[in-house]
C-alpha cells in the first residue's frame, strides 16, 4: 500500500511539474471520452435499451400503403372496421393528434393533446399513475366529457395537485373531468398535455374514409406473430377494397413493430455518427501515446539513473499504469461531464429528432463505458513507453551514447508509424467532416419554393362551440388578419391549414376529367392545404402562370 500511495504521489508531482503534458493529454482524452460517451448514451436509449412497456414486441402499429405512398394514416372508418373484423390483436386502439386552448386555470395556455380510443393505455400497457382508466362508455357519441392528463401538465399547472381527480377543467370552451393522471416519463406519452376519448368529436368529416389523419396502434395476442396478423390484415384490405372501390381500391394495410421501427427511424445516421466518434476516440488515444512516448524518452536519463540505483523495471511499469489510470479517472470524470451536457442540450434542441431520442439519460450503463474507454485508451498509451523502458540500456544512456541502433531504429520508427497513423486518422476525419459540410452547404442552396426569410408563424385553435360554422370562422380569420396586416412593419398576412415542410399534409384524391371514363386509370393523392388570399404573397412564392386568390 506505501508503494502504491508513493507512486500516486510521484505521479501527481510529476503532472504539475510538467502542466503543459498533463492539460494535452487530459484534453485529449475529454474529447475523446466525451464525444464517445454522449453517442454511446444516445445507442443505449434508443437501440440497446428495452421500451419501457410490458412486452414490447407485441406492440405493433397499423398503417396504409398505397402504390404512390408507403406509410400513410388511417381513416376512423378503416379502423372500425379493422376492430371489428380482425383476431390476431388483443387491443387496438386509434389516436389523432389535437390541440386545445386550456381556459379557467391561471392564463390561458395551447395545449398538444391525443384524441385516443378507449383501450389506447391497454394497447400500451400501461395504467395511469392517478385515477382510472377511458371506458367504453367514455368513448362514445354523447358521453361526459372526460379527460387524462399527462404526468407534467399535472406537476406544472395543477401543483401536482393530489386531490386533482373529479374536478373539472375547460378545453376550448366545453367542460372536462379529470378521471386520470398519466404515468411520467413513459415514451409513447412525451410530448402530450392530455389524452379526450375519440367518439366525443364524432361527426361526418371523421366518417368519410378518405380523411386519412389517423394512427392505429394495437397489441398483439400472445400466440399471434406480426406475419400472421400481416397476413389477416392483408385478407381485410382485400375485403375493404371490393366494398368500398371508389376509396379502398389501392389501399392496403401493414404491420410493423414498434420497437423495430423506433430502431430504425435514424438508425442509419446513428452508425456514422458512431463511427466518426470512434476515429476521434482511437486519434485522441495516438495524441495521448505520442504524448506519453515523447515523455518517457526525455526522462530517459532520470529512468536510467534511478535503475541503476535498484529501482527493478517492474517498479517503473507500476507507475505508467498508476499514472494512465490517474489520467483516466480525471479524464472520465470531466468526460461523463461533458456527455451529460452535450446530451441536454441536444435533447432540449431536437427531442425528436431520432425515435425515443428524448428518452436518452445518463445511466449505469453509460458510466461503466465511459469507465471502461477510459481505462482502454490509458493503458493502451503506456504500452510504447512501457516497452520502451524495459529494452533501456542503462549503461548506454548514462554514458550518453545515444546512437545505439536498437534505441534509435525504435524512435525513428515509432514515430514514423505513429505519425503516419495520426496522419491518416486526421485525414478520414477531415475526409468526413468535408462531405457532412458539402451536404448541409447542398441542402441550404436547394429551391424550397418560397422564401422563409424574415417570415413569423403561429397556430391557432378555434373552440368549436363558439366557432362552430364556415361564417363564424371566415370572420374571425378576415378580422385577425386585418389587424394583423396593420401593424408596423408587417408586409403581408395569410393563413394555411397546414405549414410547409412541417411533416403535415392534407391529401386529397386527384381525378382529372380525362380520366373518369377509364376505369383503369390510377388517381393520386396530392397534398392539399386551404389557403386564405395573400398566402403566395406572404411566402414570396412565385406563381408560375395565372395569379394569387382575391378576397
Amino acid at each position: 500500500m506505501n508503494a502504491l500511495t508513493q507512486d500516486i504521489r510521484f505521479t501527481l508531482r510529476l503532472m504539475r511539474k510538467r502542466p503543459g503534458m498533463t492539460l494535452l493529454v487530459i484534453a485529449a482524452l475529454v474529447v475523446g471520452i466525451g464525444i464517445n460517451s454522449a453517442v454511446f448514451t444516445v445507442v443505449n436509449s434508443v437501440v440497446i435499451r428495452p421500451l419501457p412497456i410490458p412486452d414490447p414486441g407485441r406492440l405493433t402499429v397499423i398503417m396504409t400503403k398505397s402504390q404512390q405512398f408507403p406509410n400513410m394514416p388511417v381513416s376512423y372508418p378503416e379502423y372500425l372496421d379493422w376492430k371489428k373484423q380482425s383476431r390476431s390483436f388483443q387491443y387496438i386502439a386509434s389516436l389523432r393528434f389535437m390541440s386545445a386552448n386550456l381556459t379557467g386555470y391561471g392564463a390561458p395556455e395551447h395545449l398538444k393533446g391525443i384524441r385516443a380510443a378507449a383501450s389506447f393505455f391497454k394497447v400500451l400497457g400501461l395504467s395511469p399513475a392517478m385515477g382510472r382508466d377511458f371506458t367504453d362508455d367514455d368513448d362514445r357519441p354523447g358521453a361526459n366529457r372526460t379527460v387524462i392528463l399527462s404526468h407534467g401538465l399535472w406537476e406544472r399547472r395543477f401543483g401536482a395537485d393530489q386531490a386533482i381527480l373529479g374536478k373539472s377543467l375547460v378545453l376550448n370552451d366545453q367542460p372536462y373531468t379529470i378521471i386520470g393522471v398519466a404515468p411520467a416519463s413513459q415514451f409513447y406519452l412525451l410530448g402530450f398535455d392530455l389524452w379526450v376519448p375519440t367518439q366525443l368529436f364524432l361527426d361526418e368529416g371523421m366518417m368519410n374514409r378518405n380523411n386519412r389523419y389517423d394512427a392505429v396502434i394495437a397489441r398483439l395476442n400472445p400466440s399471434v406473430t406480426q406475419e400472421q396478423a400481416q397476413a389477416e390484415m392483408e385478407t381485410i384490405s382485400h375485403r375493404l377494397a371490393a366494398e368500398y372501390p371508389q376509396s379502398e381500391k389501392d389501399i392496403r394495410a401493414h404491420v410493423v413493430g414498434v420497437a423495430r421501427m423506433l430502431k430504425e427511424f435514424g438508425q442509419e445516421s446513428l452508425k456514422h455518427i458512431l463511427t466518426a466518434s470512434s476515429l476521434i476516440l482511437l486519434l485522441a488515444a495516438v495524441n495521448v501515446l505520442t504524448v506519453f512516448v515523447a515523455s518517457v524518452v526525455e526522462r530517459r536519463k532520470e529512468l536510467s539513473v534511478r535503475m541503476a540505483l535498484g529501482a527493478g523495471r517492474a517498479v517503473l511499469l507500476r507507475q505508467f499504469f498508476v499514472q494512465a489510470i490517474i489520467f483516466a479517472g480525471i479524464s472520465g470524470v470531466l468526460g461523463l461531464a461533458m456527455a451529460r451536457v452535450g446530451v441536454a442540450f441536444m435533447v432540449s434542441r431536437f427531442p425528436f429528432a431520432i425515435g425515443r431520442f428524448q428518452e436518452t439519460t445518463l445511466d449505469g450503463w453509460v458510466v461503466l463505458f465511459t469507465l471502461g474507454a477510459t481505462l482502454a485508451v490509458s493503458l493502451f498509451s503506456c504500452l510504447l513507453p512501457s516497452l520502451y523502458t524495459a529494452r533501456l540500456n542503462i549503461n548506454s544512456e548514462l554514458k550518453g551514447d545515444w546512437s545505439w541502433p536498437p534505441l534509435s531504429r525504435y524512435r525513428f520508427i515509432g514515430q514514423s508509424a505513429l505519425i503516419v497513423f495520426e496522419v491518416s486518422l486526421a485525414v478520414a476525419l477531415s475526409l468526413v467532416s468535408g462531405l457532412l459540410i458539402k451536404s448541409l452547404y447542398e441542402v441550404e442552396k436547394v429551391d424550397l419554393g418560397f422564401n422563409p426569410d424574415r417570415v413569423l408563424s403561429f397556430q391557432i385553435s378555434l373552440p368549436s362551440p363558439r366557432y362552430n360554422g364556415a361564417e363564424k370562422i371566415s370572420e374571425f380569420y378576415e378580422f385577425a388578419l386585418q389587424n394583423i396586416r396593420n401593424l408596423p412593419g408587417v408586409r403581408s398576412a395569410s393563413a394555411v391549414s397546414t405549414l410547409p415542410l412541417s411533416g403535415n399534409y392534407h391529401f386529397i384524391n386527384l381525378e382529372v376529367d380525362a380520366d373518369r371514363a377509364n376505369p383503369t386509370a390510377k388517381h393520386p393523392y396530392v397534398d392539399s392545404p386551404s389557403v386564405l388570399p395573400g398566402y403566395f404573397a406572404a411566402l414570396r412564392c412565385p406563381i408560375l402562370y395565372g395569379r394569387d386568390f382575391t378576397g
